[in-house]
Order: C-alpha cells, then structure tokens, then sequence
C-alpha cells in the first residue's frame, strides 16, 4: 500500500485507522510505501502512470483511495480468507 503518513489531520488518521483494522481482522499483512521517499513514488509513478494515495494492491487489483471503495475491498479480502 501505497501512502503518505505525514498528514495528522483526524479525518484522515481515522480513515487510516479503519484501513488499518479492516486489513488485520481479514489476517491480512500490508506492505507500506511512503512516497514520501523519492524510490517509493518512482515506483508508484511507474508503475499505475500516477500518484494517488492510498494505493492499495490486492491480487493485481488496484484501488485508488480507500473511502470510495472500502466495501469492494471488504469482500474482496473475506474471499480471501
């Protein structure tokens, strides 16, 4: 997952904190990227042709942002299971 941690605002750190909780009720390990760090937004850049944050990767399939698409990511991870 694709993200920029430095932003303390509370919506955001709430939005992060469900992220968060949603991932290990499913038992599932994140994998986080600061873009912040010039190799990590690279990367993000080369590989989607854009910077959006979160990126979430879950079997090839991206998600740009979390909000919009918390309950496709939802089920998606309780097939996962």
């Amino acid at each position: 997952m694709y993200n920029n941690h430095n932003n303390s605002k509370s919506l955001i750190n709430c939005t992060y904190k469900l992220r968060e909780l949603i991932f290990a009720d499913n038992q599932i390990d994140i994998i986080y990227k600061n873009i912040s760090d010039k190799q990590n937004r690279n990367e993000l850049i080369k590989k989607y042709n854009r910077i959006d944050v979160p990126t979430i990767i879950i079997e090839n399939k991206i998600f740009l942002g979390f909000a919009d698409n918390r309950y496709e990511i939802i089920g998606l991870l309780k097939t996962m299971k």
